[in-house]
């Protein structure tokens, strides 16, 4: 019995042909002679029969088909991905508990059968003391925010809201005997800014945009240098600090000794003992060694079940059960993995491919179906034949995919016998896990990709490149070429907190080298790179409203500087994608600007002001490099006895 055919559209060659008669009036009005007899029709019936032909054909074009088109173009389907979260550990001894890479979590109770796993990503010194203060210094005022640190939906600013130089984030602890090793889990807030770029499979290489300095306050009250291990790059990404403690402090610092941030860092919590866990379960023998999987008898293409993990219940699981259970659906073979066959002693290391396509007969090559957990070997042409009597061995991963992002405070088990006295528990829901990628899923990412720019040729190109930086947030760019078009300059407006999206935002050298190198691995090989900050021209409106009866004027006021400060934002200005790079602006905008304000019955004597840039008439002239922001506007509001003049725009 066949297996039923898709159909991919349901249309037959009498239906097509109809629906294209019924274009004919509106493309060709003249042409009014639809009977058979007319060429114009015959040419119509003879595309109706090539579309349907099209339609049959593509209805047979089945999964391993499209599973063969992805490969053409490089691609394949991505297998599951595992979830992250951060774990704190509570130490209820008076000292230090080392936690080992790789230790094994479970989101059960000693009652419960082992479900969700999760392994620590590094190591990690749990300690029994406390921050019992965080504090904040900048220039201008000095912040306790040891109340506010790890409040649900609440942040405050790690060097205050300007983060200028020599600006501190200062820990308290409860006890001066802290440990050789100090590990800190810092979370920034970063819910309200646009998403980080990422560009293919390129991993961020970050240069920072200022320079931290960690201390601690030694017993002459003086403020010593510490060494540390920064995974958050000078407080740009969430990450932990790992600090090598000298003497016997109560306090520590970190100071920003250059500064430079694009956007002030702000954290959600500051936290002791925590570090990231994976959900992933490493399937492996004793000591670490391969699970037998089987013999081999010598025949092509032969396939072994893979065995169940260990979390998964060996009563529901066993045997060919666990090769056709939906729990391999999310099953994931890492790179470290190794197929091994022994015999007499001697050990062979197979390689995973995805296909045998390209294997030879002496390849020791093997295959994984991750929908059924099945390893599968060549037939002798393509791909080599597991000698007879060769015993197959294999570690694998397991990875829960969407079913490991566990909501908060679930992770609550060490399974390790020889870790005591220690407490656990997620704050914060897991998340980041997928399941294993449909071929829908992957078509539809892969045409995606395919209007992706990888080389620079034109400005859009550039500009489109720059936003996607890996690690960064790149509001927006604008891509200049010089005479020659052998230099092109890429003017980059990095990405700030709402507050201050109205000022012009900065981009630092360290910020602006990343975003250049970024740009340089994809460009012309005969093209030059520059990337800068764009000059901005600060614009001052001083104009004159008369509002309409019963408007309060200082509410009037409000209103015409907060619409002037939006329709002249470099973010959201304009039309709402930020004021266009180089253009004019012109009093007869502004006019019809706050003329639209709510409230307003005219406006008049409408001045623009910028030292050093010429106005020209009715426009304030602005180069292609410039962009505009908001000054401080003077808006004058007529009383209810004065009149607007002789005209609305006098």
């Amino acid at each position: 019995m066949s297996l039923p055919q898709p159909r991919l559209d349901d249309k037959n060659f009498q239906e097509l042909l109809e629906d294209a008669k019924k274009l004919i009036p509106i493309y060709d009005p003249e042409w009014t002679d639809y009977n058979i007899h007319d060429p114009g029709i015959t040419f119509i019936e003879l595309f109706a029969w090539l579309v349907e032909m099209q339609i049959y054909r593509l209805d047979l074009v089945s999964e391993k088909n499209r599973l063969k088109f992805l490969k053409m173009l490089g691609e394949r389907t991505k297998p599951a991905t595992p979830a992250i979260t951060d774990v704190t550990f509570s130490n209820k001894s008076k000292s230090p508990i080392i936690i080992p890479q790789n230790t094994q979590l479970a989101t059960i109770t000693p009652e419960q059968p082992s479900e969700i796993i999760f392994e620590t990503l590094k190591e990690i010194n749990v300690i029994p003391q406390e921050i019992i203060k965080i504090e904040s210094q900048d220039s201008y005022e000095i912040t306790d925010n040891t109340f506010a640190n790890g409040m649900e939906g609440h942040y405050y600013y790690a060097f205050g809201k300007t983060a200028g130089k020599d600006s501190t984030l200062t820990l308290e602890f409860n006890d001066k005997l802290l440990p050789v090793k100090l590990d800190i889990m810092v979370n920034l807030h970063e819910k309200d800014l646009i998403e980080r770029g990422s560009h293919g499979e390129e991993l961020p290489e970050i240069y920072p945009s200022t320079k931290l300095k960690w201390e601690y306050k030694n017993k002459n009250g003086k403020w010593v240098k510490l060494k540390e291990e920064d995974e958050t790059f000078q407080f740009t990404f969430s990450g932990s600090v790992s600090l090598q403690i000298r003497g016997s402090p109560s306090e520590i610092r970190c100071r920003v000794e250059e500064e430079g941030y694009e956007i002030p860092p702000r954290i959600e919590s500051i936290s002791l003992n925590t570090v990231k866990a994976i959900q992933k379960e490493q399937v492996k023998g004793e000591n670490g060694n391969g699970l037998d999987v089987g013999v081999s008898n010598g025949l092509p293409n032969q396939t072994f079940c893979l065995p169940p993990p260990p979390s998964k219940s060996s009563k529901t699981l066993k045997g060919e059960e666990w090769c056709t259970t939906q729990i391999t659906e999310n099953l994931v073979m890492e790179k470290s993995t190794r197929i091994c066959t022994i015999y007499n002693d001697q050990k062979f290391e197979w390689v995973e491919v995805p296909d045998f396509a390209a294997s030879k007969e002496n390849d020791l090559h093997f295959m994984v179906d991750l929908d059924n957990g099945i390893i599968r070997f060549g037939d002798g042409i393509h791909g080599m034949i597991p000698p007879a009597e060769h015993q197959i061995t294999t570690t694998y991963t397991h990875i829960d995919g969407e079913k490991g992002n566990v909501a908060a405070k679930q992770i609550n088990l060490i399974l390790d016998d020889d870790i005591e006295n220690i407490e656990l528990t997620n704050e914060k829901p897991a998340s980041g896990g997928f399941n294993s990628e449909t071929i829908e899923d992957a078509i539809i990412r892969v045409r995606k990709d395919l209007r992706t720019p990888y080389t620079a040729v034109t400005s859009h190109d550039y500009e489109e490149l720059a936003k996607s930086t890996p690690g960064l947030r790149v509001r927006r760019a604008k891509a200049l070429a010089d005479k020659n078009y052998n230099t092109v300059t890429v003017l980059v407006v990095p990405e700030s907190i709402p507050e201050n999206t109205s000022s012009k935002p900065g981009a630092s050298d360290g910020f602006l080298k990343t975003v250049c190198n970024h740009l340089d691995k994809h460009r012309l090989i005969t093209t030059q790179i520059k990337t800068e900050n764009p000059k901005y021209v600060k614009i001052t409106v001083n104009a004159t409203i008369k509002p309409q009866t019963g408007y309060d004027e200082k509410i009037m006021n409000k209103r015409a500087v907060e619409t002037l400060n939006k329709f002249l934002n470099p973010f959201t200005g304009y039309t709402g994608d930020g004021w266009p790079f180089g253009r004019n602006v012109f009093r007869s905008e502004i006019y019809e600007v706050l003329d639209e304000v709510e409230g307003v019955d005219c406006v008049f004597n409408v001045n623009l002001t910028n030292s050093g840039h010429k106005i020209d008439g009715e426009k304030l002239v602005i180069d292609e490099n410039e962009l505009v922001y908001s000054g401080k506007h003077n808006i004058t509001i007529l009383g209810p006895g004065e009149e607007c003049g002789r005209g609305k725009y006098q």
